[in-house]
Formats: C-alpha cells, structure tokens, sequence
C-alpha cells in the first residue's frame, strides 16, 4: 500500500485532485454542523450578492434561502447518489462479467452479454429519465435508475479480464485441485481484477453525479431534496441579473467532477503493474 500511495503521490494533479475531493468529503460530512437549519427553509432577504452579507457569504436565491447551506447540503446528496448507485452497478457487472467471461463460450456467456447488449443499446440518460418519470422521483428511484444504466461496461470490462486470467496458471491449478468454480471466481480471478474496477469505478462516481444533475435541473429530482443540478435549475431564469446563482453551483459541480477525473488518472498510473518499469511486486 505504501508503494501504490507513492506512485499516486507522484502525480501532482492527482494529489491536488483527492485534496479537492476531500474537501468536498468534509463538506458534505459537517453540513449538519455548519447549516442546522433546513437548507430550503427562507431565512434572508431575496437575492442577496455573495460578500453582501457576512452571514450570507455566498449570497441568497430568490427565495431568501442561503445558498452555501445549499451547496454543502447538495455535495451530501451527490456523493451518496454517485457512491451508492455505482456500489450496486459494480456489484452487478462484476457477478455478470466474471460468470459470462468464466464461461465464455457456453450458453451462460452468451445469455448474460445479449443482456449486456440490450442495455447499451439504449441512452442511457434517456432510459433513466423515463425510469424516473414513470415511478415517482425520490432518491431510491434516482439510484436505482442510475446503477441500471451504469453495470454493463462494467461487466465488459469484468469479462476480458477474467477470460485473460482463467487461463493462468494458478486458476488451472485451482481447477485440478477440484475447487469449485465459485470458489475459483471469486477467490483466485476476481481479486486480480481489482485495479481495473477500482480505477473504473471512481469515474462511475463522476458520472453518476452528473446524471443526478441533470435530472434534478429538468425537474426529475426528488422535490424533498436541495441538489446542484435543482439549484442550476432554479437560478436559469435569473441568469442575466443575477448569475451566481447559477455559477456557485455549477462551480462545485465542475471542481467535484474534475477532482474525480484527477483522482480516476492518478489510480490509472499508481494500479499500473508496468507503471514507469516499476512492477507493484
């Protein structure tokens, strides 16, 4: 672990992106602490500009509701939709992906990727719109929505590792001691697929908080809930007179999502087995 930490800490934009991510972590984690008070309840003036009131230091909406109470309140809802809807839709592409590609070419493997293929025929944010707007909006449909979407290339990427490794050496001895292919699967393949699916998974973050953004701005998001992509919604009509409203938002969705990318880039070069010459070994 100290050798992966270090080839991670050897690429400055990915340490500067998990310090950006970490902030965001710690935001979202003290919110409670630091706005007690609902963030959609009307505690000020409308419209009050960032710097305008020391109470307010990152201004109020239309509603005189205060938008810092907002972002911290909305990084909460972001970092559980990404983190929970992407734990399940790894979940389902490992199982899928190590099966189909342990039995690739048997009617196990064929049957699970025809799978696969109907679900990436189809847009993916068009299919999680109409999921949502066909069950009310709520927080578990927008996660359920989004890891329905987000499982296949994770399942392909999960089969050509295991079809790569089935054939190695320790699994065929695993085979001729007589273990059974569960036990192979998830015992001897599957955690020498990691790098790959950890790498993945943390872009799968990023992307599943964009989807989120984009529901809640065309009004598909939980109503019970403050969300950036709501609050971007919601400040559109006001854009030419007051623009923060949309730019402070949209800001900490930009840093969150960039932080994530820098982060994904980082584990891409740290998980590497041939990074820079140097095996993890």
């Amino acid at each position: 672990m100290r050798g992966l930490f270090r080839r991670f800490c050897h690429k400055r934009s990915a340490v500067f992106g998990l310090a950006l991510l970490l902030v965001v972590v710690l935001v979202a984690m003290l919110a409670p602490i630091l706005y007690p008070v609902d963030a959609a309840e009307m505690i000020a003036p409308p419209l009050l500009w960032p710097g305008q009131s020391l109470s307010f230091p990152l201004g109020t909406d239309q509603l005189g509701r205060d938008i810092a109470a907002g972002l911290a309140e909305g990084a909460r809802t972001a970092l559980l939709i990404g983190i929970v809807s992407t734990g399940t839709a790894v979940s389902i592409g490992v199982v899928v992906g190590a099966f189909s590609g342990y039995y690739a070419g048997r009617f196990v493997e064929s049957a699970l990727m025809r799978v696969v293929e109907l679900f990436q025929t189809m847009p993916q944010f068009i299919l999680v719109l109409v999921v949502v707007a066909l069950f009310s909006p709520s927080l578990v449909m927008t996660i359920i929505a989004i890891a329905a979407v987000s499982w296949p290339p994770v399942a392909r990427l999960v089969r050509a590792e295991v079809m790569s490794l089935r054939e190695r050496e320790f699994v065929q001895a695993a085979v001729a001691l007589g273990r059974r292919d569960s036990g192979i699967i998830f015992v001897e393949i599957l955690p020498n697929c990691l790098a790959p699916i950890v790498a993945t998974s943390s872009i799968m973050v990023a992307s599943a908080i964009l989807t989120e953004a984009g529901l809640s701005f065309l009004g598909f998001g939980d109503p019970n809930l403050v969300t950036w992509g709501s609050m971007i919604g919601e400040g559109r009509n006001d854009l030419r007179t007051a623009w923060y409203l949309v730019a402070e938002p949209g800001a900490a969705l930009l840093l969150t999502v960039l932080s994530l990318g820098l982060v994904t880039e980082g584990l891409n070069d740290a998980l590497n087995v041939r990074w820079l010459g140097h095996p993890l070994a």
